[in-house]
């Protein structure tokens, strides 16, 4: 049977007068009952609390070391435990251990890149998003437990890069999207996405011009409409002949809008100029373009006699 251990008070003079042996000496408060302290064989005393959780299992939980914190507080964090496991039925000891174990948000995004983005991204996406992630996200935020990341730290990771603000979004919706995984992988309570309420920027419209080689082979493309006919989809209500090839009569018209040129349906009784002389080809691919980009297209597109 094992030898009952012996209970003092704890005092800061009773505590120092233990001396260390060759395995943990142990001794418990005789004021309040799993109250204690532990001396090491390196010398090192530590204040601790020791009950049964309601599963009834037996927890040991470390307030601290003796020097940095006095036996009269000790006591006092003890006695604070010990009601929360009488009233509330709580577990301080297992709820440490948790948030230990708890993964970072490094862990996260280790899950996000294999699970999600190499499975579900196409390969330039996976590329930036990954980059975000390494030169954006981890260095911010990839410490953090998964659990303990709020609205404020994703508010103030946005705000600082509101000189860009088109990648500034982009790093949002990523980790946004990373965090709405972590509710369904269970790392995160469901509904507390600290990513959700942030507001965007605005984002300036940008206008992109063809190079040279494209516009080269978009020439050779329109002249080889012209000559043979190239498949094209014809949108509802636009005539098409049934082996989807584009008929002659059934030109496209390149019309200018504020920013950009759409392609449609004409006949070949509209009036003649540089726009209307190009016929469409592969509409489903080449339907949007800047509007400065109508002089290029029409000057290398021969008019007909």
């Amino acid at each position: 049977m094992p030898k009952p251990i012996e209970a003092i008070k704890l005092t800061k003079r009773s505590i120092e007068s233990l001396k260390p042996g060759p395995a943990p000496v142990v001794r418990y408060d005789d004021r309040l009952s799993g109250f204690g302290v532990r001396v090491m064989p390196s010398g090192h005393r530590f204040y601790f609390v020791r009950y049964r959780n309601k599963h009834g299992r037996s927890r040991w939980f470390s307030i601290g070391e003796h020097g940095k914190v006095t036996a009269d507080a000790a006591r006092s964090t003890a006695q604070r435990i010990l009601q929360a496991v009488i009233v509330d039925e709580r577990d301080p000891s297992g709820e440490r251990e948790a948030f230990r174990s708890a993964p970072t948000v490094n862990d996260l995004f280790d899950r996000y890149i294999a699970e999600h983005v190499e499975r579900k991204n196409r390969p330039a996406t996976r590329r930036e998003f990954k980059r975000i992630v390494e030169r954006d996200l981890r260095p911010e935020l990839g410490r953090h437990k998964v659990d303990a990341v709020t609205r404020q730290d994703i508010d103030h990771m946005h705000s600082a890069r509101s000189a860009t603000p088109r990648q500034a979004n982009l790093i949002l919706a990523v980790c946004s999207r990373a965090f709405s995984l972590a509710e369904l992988w269970g790392m995160r309570a469901e509904g507390t996405n600290p990513c959700s309420k942030i507001e965007r920027y605005r984002e300036n419209r940008r206008e992109r011009f063809l190079s040279a080689d494209e516009l080269g082979r978009l020439g050779a493309t329109l002249r080889r409409a012209e000559s043979e006919g190239l498949p094209w989809k014809a949108g509802p209500g636009r005539p098409s002949s049934k082996d989807g090839l584009a008929k002659p009569e059934n030109r496209c018209r390149l019309y200018p809008t504020r920013d950009t040129m759409r392609l449609d349906d004409m006949d070949g009784t509209a009036k003649s100029n540089a726009a209307d002389d190009i016929a469409a080809a592969n509409v489903t691919h080449i339907n949007r373009y800047p509007v400065s980009a109508v002089p290029f297209l029409a000057a290398m597109w021969p008019r007909k006699r």
